[in-house]
């Protein structure tokens, strides 16, 4: 999975309306879940200098065995960004 996490020089704006104009640290979080149980997770800070795009790839090898169809396993993604 790539994620690209666009700034103001791509897009003038971040995220409901909100002017992007400093560099950020963006945190994401990949959670694996089947219903409340957490199968596995994967957390990445990355560095987003303004007027920057940054595209990142993050491994998550989620074992055969811990797809499931009931509960369905679903995969939780949670991005947060600080300003820097």
């Amino acid at each position: 999975m790539t994620i690209f996490f666009p700034t103001a020089s791509d897009t003038g704006v971040w995220q409901e309306g909100v002017a992007f104009q400093s560099s950020k640290n963006v945190e994401l979080l990949l959670e694996v879940l089947n219903g409340d149980q957490k199968v596995m997770e994967a957390r990445r800070t990355i560095r987003v200098e303004e007027s920057d795009m940054v595209g990142r790839e993050i491994g998550l090898p989620v074992p055969a065995a811990s797809l499931k169809a009931d509960p369905p396993t679903q995969l939780r993604i949670t991005v947060r960004t600080k300003d820097v």
